[in-house]
């Protein structure tokens, strides 16, 4: 009878052991998934956060790239302006050598 008594508290305390390997198993697994979800989280914010560096840096580039063309295109809208204006004033120059005015008609 001794023997059966002592061979059931081996067999519970084999049991009692299992189920706490079982549950240290469980409970590093879990561990192991949070550390892997936090991970993922962090790195999905650095990854967010790049992309809208990146972004940023790109609108300031699209920026400065806009103001370069509206300067070139005030400097070139100025530059023919001033071409216009000394073309007709060449005019008026030559018409006036003949006595005319550059709107007086040609006569044939």
């Amino acid at each position: 009878m001794q023997l059966t008594v002592r061979l059931t508290k081996a067999q519970n305390a084999e049991a009692e052991l299992k189920r706490r390997e079982r549950d240290l198993e469980d409970r590093e697994r879990e561990s192991s998934l949070k550390v892997e979800q936090e991970i993922n989280i962090r790195l999905d914010q650095v990854r967010l956060a790049a992309s809208n560096e990146a972004e940023q840096r790109l609108s300031l580039q699209l920026s400065d790239k806009d103001r370069t063309i509206r300067d070139l295109a005030s400097k070139l809208e100025e530059a023919s302006r001033k071409a216009q204006q000394g073309s007709q004033q060449r005019k008026a120059r030559h018409w006036s050598c003949f006595g005319r005015s550059a709107s007086s008609p040609v006569p044939i």
